[in-house]
Formats: C-alpha cells, structure tokens, sequence
C-alpha cells in the first residue's frame, strides 16, 4: 500500500462528499463565513450576518448528520426528503432567531441547543431496534474517530503554522497574522470535519466487534480507581458532617456531579466485557456504584437547597438539581433492568436538555420569575416601591439587602437583559443608561433604584471585617499642580503580616525627601532637610470604616495637611485596604499623592 496516494485521498473525499452532500455544503458554508470574519470584510451589517452564518453552520452540521445517520436504513425516499427537509427549515429558523444582541441567556441556549444535536448523533441510527453491542461499538468507532481527527488536525496546524514561522523569520517574508487564522480554519473547520466524516461508521455494519486493549487499561487501571478514590473522599466529607452537624458546602454539588458523570462514562466505557466470566468484578462494581450514589445525593441536595432557600433558583443552581435528578434516574433504571440499556443515557439526556429549555418549567422562565420574588420582596421590605414602581430617591438601607439588591439586578441584567427591569420603572429603562463604558448598565439601574451599588467583593470584604476603598475619579492620572514644587505617587503593599514597616526615599532635584510608613500603627512620616512631620491615620481610617460601606471612596479624597517652618505637605489618598483586627485598622496596602510644597 502507498504511503501517500492522491488517488486514495480523492476517492475518500468523493465517498464521503456523496454520502453527506449537504454536511459538506454546511462545512464549506460555516468556514468560509469564519475567514470571512478574520478578514472583517466590511459590508453592511456583515458581522451579525457572518456570526449568524457560523452559529448556524455549528448548530445544522451535527443536526443534518443526525437526520442523514438515521435515514440510512430507511428506504422510502420520500421519508428520506421530508426529513432532511424539516432539519434545514429548522436551521433556517435557527438563523433568523438568532438575538442581535447576546445576553447570557442567549448564549447558554445557543450552547445547549447545539450540544444537544451533537448528542443526537450518537443515537440517531439506534432508534429502531438493534442490539446494545452495535450501539456501543459504533460510538466507540465515533468516540476514537473524534479522538483521531483532532489529533491529526492539531500536528497539521503546529506543523503548518510553524512552517510559516519559519518562511517569515529565515526568508524576511512577511506574513500576515491573518493568515494564521485562515490556515486554522481550513484544518478546523474543513478537513477535522471531512476526516471525521469519512470515519464514521454505517449503523448497520457488523464488523466493529473488536474492544481495544488501550481503552480497557486506561478505563481499569486510570478511570475506575480515580473515582473509587473520590467517591472515599467524598462520603469522609458527608461522616464529617454529620459528626460535626453543618451544612455541607455548594461546591460539593459539583464534585459529586462531576464524579457520577465520569463513573457512568467509565462504566459504559467496559459495557461489552461487563459479562466475561474473567471481569465478573465489574458487575460487581457497577451496582455498588450506583448504589453508592444514593447517599452522595442527599448530600447534593442538601448542599443546593441552602443555597437556593438563601438566593433563590438561578440557571446553574436549577441544572445541578436537573443532572442530580437524571443521573439518579439512571442509577435506578440500571439497578431494577436486567438487560442495561445503555442508549437510554443519550436519549433521555437529550430530552431532558431540550425540554430544559422551552416553556413555564425551562430553567430561564422558572430562574428569572424566582429572582424576580426576591426583588419585589427585597423593595417592599425597605419601602423603596409604590404602586408597583420605585420611588428613586436614595435611602440608606440595611447593607445585606443593599447587596442582594444589587446581585439580584446584576444578574437579570446579564442574563436576561436589562428590559426585565422594566416593570419597576415609568420611563423606558433604554433612556436611564447614559453611560455603558465606564459603569455598566445594572450598576446605573440599580441607583436610579435609590440603591448604592454594590460589588460582590465589597461584600465580602464587608462580611469578613475587611475593608477596600478606592477613587472613582475620571481622571486619575491627571493633577492640579499650581502652587506645588513635588508630587509624590506612594505605594506599597505589604506581603507579611509580621513586616509592614516600609521606607522610600526619593531625590528630588537635589533634596532628599523620605516617606515611611508603619501598616499596623498608621503612622506617615515625611522627611524633608532634616525636618520630620509625623501623621497617624488610623483614626482617619476607622471613622472611614464607620460611615462608609467598602468601596468608593468620599469625593473629598485629602487625608491631611502636614505643615511646618519647611514646607506644606498634602496627602490624598487613591486606595486603601486592609482588615480590622481588635477594632483597630490594620492596613495592608495604600496608594496616596504626597503633594509638597516648600517654603
């Protein structure tokens, strides 16, 4: 056999092109319209035209697939036309729908979408009957294709790209960045896709029956180990908590998600030799398994209903309970079959997403109508409503209710567009925003609310006994030095607790001025021809603590005037932070304008 035949290649690109005519056509459709963003070919409304084009290419290819793998075996050729017909109207709808404007819930729709038609390609050519070993072997012929033509796609690229390298460094030739893109494209985009294309296997072909060795190791001695060993951490973590009597922590939501997920993976991985007498081990394992996952859910569901009884259903918190839910439904349904039925995995994975994601019970309507509660409850409680709209004026409220105000707006803004605010307000919510650059558009709502903004780090530090306080000025690096013979930018950070004694000396012209500064006494000492002017801001700073939230600093920025026979000494701060300790300041870090003027 050649090493390399031209005729081969052809013979295989023909093949495939004839076999899935129209996932080609979308293949050369989305990578044209993604060179053609690279270029930023400038015609009118090009970019959501071309972004629409590639979305949607992303979106069809795996759903035309699909409908292509599962009319193979039909034989009527109407059937075959209508199908193929009802999956391009809908990717033509796909386009038309497409937002011009991304929140986030758009993205995580369009994501979902298109992960579930890539799902479905799994299953496509199973939904008639056929055994569970041919659906196994021709999503493992899929699994390693994937595998395959990544890596193939992945070496042609370094190489490639690294040839161009080197023609543009040894030859003086230039060559343009865009070039790179391109180049990635084509190998992504075009031949990834062609090559994994002419791998896949036909659904009624009987001769993928061979279980690799490779992935029979790596699935016994790597996969399965690991999770045993999570699974011990994990129920260490639950006896600690009940020994101890406390809520387990959100993040073990995740972990125990992410451990069921590989061990389902790692178990349909070994499903063909689940009943040779020599891994009987296996079947042994997979119940317990299962059977394992029981208490590690109650686990889960304690952990995101505290945090759902604190905050309230949001998209994330509403998957977690959706995946716990499904892959207990798994379990159960492996543990009471005799005959596992694993293609019941994909399948009601793709249900479950697609229905996710329409009606009165999709995570978007159920999470927004839940923070929504919130802030109608949050707003009457600290009378900032009346008659179903905000009043406007500011009024100091408690600042829990003041942060969860403003996390409650942050979040419908980004995910669900800021005209979900609209019922709170008379005049349109588009006419409040003046300014996106700088502050964005939740902040600025949420003060036409009578509501201080704030951040999620100001309340920690809040909740922690810290303190962060920074200028909000336009224009930072711009000063007023009429009358001032030296400006001195300071700052320091203290690295160890044990060492916030620093010293800086600067020369200026010919004088010498030295700034000290002691982090855990507050004292600032200026140094100036022999003459020392000492100034402690630790009052300064508690009186700061006391009356202003962490955040923005007052407008009135100047700390102190330092003034003697010598010279005239301001100080104005930029940031400070740090921690109370003992009910005194203990100042980690400061940033200040020394402005000196002598006399």
């Amino acid at each position: 056999m050649a090493f390399f035949s031209l005729q081969a290649i052809s013979t295989g690109l023909i093949s495939t092109i004839k076999r899935f005519p129209l996932e080609v056509l979308v293949v050369v459709i989305g990578s044209i319209s993604a060179c053609l963003i690279i270029a930023d070919v400038s015609f009118s409304q090009s970019d959501d035209i071309l972004s629409r084009f590639l979305i949607t290419s992303v979106f069809t290819l795996p759903l035309i697939l699909s409908v292509s793998l599962y009319t193979e075996n039909i034989k009527s050729k109407l059937l075959k036309f209508f199908l193929l017909t009802a999956a391009v109207i809908i990717s033509i709808v796909f386009f038309f729908l497409l937002p011009e404007k991304y929140v986030h819930r758009n993205v995580l729709t369009i994501i979902l979408l298109i992960f579930s038609t890539h799902l479905s390609v799994s299953f496509a050519p199973f939904l008639k009957n056929s055994s569970e070993e041919q659906f196994w072997n021709y999503n493992k012929e899929l699994f390693l294709r994937l595998l395959l033509s990544g890596l193939y796609s992945f070496v042609l690229f370094a190489g490639l790209a690294l040839a161009l390298l080197a023609i543009d460094n040894l030859f003086n030739v230039e060559i343009e960045e865009e070039l790179y893109g391109y180049l990635f494209v084509i190998i992504a985009g075009v031949f990834n896709s062609l090559f994994f294309l002419s791998g896949i296997p036909r659904s009624a072909s009987k001769q993928y029956y061979v279980y690799p060795k490779g992935l029979k190791i790596f699935t016994q001695f790597v996969l399965l180990p690991l999770v045993s060993i999570y699974i011990i951490i994990l129920y260490m973590y639950a006896g600690k908590i009940l020994v101890n009597w406390e809520w387990p922590t959100g993040w073990v939501s995740y972990l125990v998600i992410s451990l069921s997920v590989v061990g389902v993976f790692s178990l349909l991985l070994v499903y063909p030799i689940r009943f040779s007498i020599e891994y009987r081990w296996i079947r042994i394992y997979s119940s317990i398994f299962y059977w394992a996952l029981f208490p590690l859910a109650i686990m889960l569901f304690a952990a995101i209903s505290r945090r759902i009884n604190e905050y309230g259903v949001t998209e994330n918190r509403y998957y977690v309970i959706l995946i716990a839910i499904w892959l207990l439904m798994i379990a159960i349904f492996q543990m009471i079959t005799k005959q596992r039925k694993i293609r019941i995995i994909p399948i009601s994975l793709f249900v479950i997403v697609l229905l996710s994601l329409l009606g009165p019970w999709s995570a978007f309507s159920i999470s927004k109508n839940a923070q929504l509660q919130r802030l109608d409850q949050l707003l009457e409680n600290n009378k900032l409503i009346q008659n179903g709209y905000v009043i406007g004026e500011f009024k100091e409220i408690d600042f829990k209710d003041c942060a969860d105000i403003s996390s409650i707006n942050q979040y419908l803004v980004e995910m669900h567009g800021r005209d979900v605010l609209q019922k709170y307000f008379k005049e349109p919510v588009d006419s409040l925003i003046f300014d996106t650059v700088y502050t964005q558009d939740y902040v600025q709502l949420t003060e036409k609310m009578g509501i201080d903004f704030v951040y999620a780090w100001d309340y920690e530090e809040n909740q922690q006994d810290n303190f962060s306080y920074y200028s909000t000025s336009n224009s930072p690096d711009i000063h007023n030095v009429h009358g001032i013979d030296y400006l001195i930018h300071y700052s320091d950070y203290f690295y160890l607790k044990e060492k916030k004694l620093y010293n800086r000396n600067y020369q200026c012209d010919s004088l010498d001025i030295n700034i000290s500064f002691d982090g855990n006494s507050g004292d600032v000492k200026v140094n100036i021809l022999n003459d020392t002017m000492l100034l402690n801001i630790e009052e300064w700073v508690n009186e700061l603590w006391s009356k202003n939230a962490p955040g923005a600093l007052p407008d009135n920025r100047s700390l102190a005037i330092m003034e003697d026979s010598v010279c005239k000494v301001s100080v104005k701060l930029e940031s400070i932070n740090g921690s109370i300790v003992d009910n005194r300041p203990e100042i980690n870090s400061v940033i200040a304008d020394f402005y000196i003027e002598l006399k």
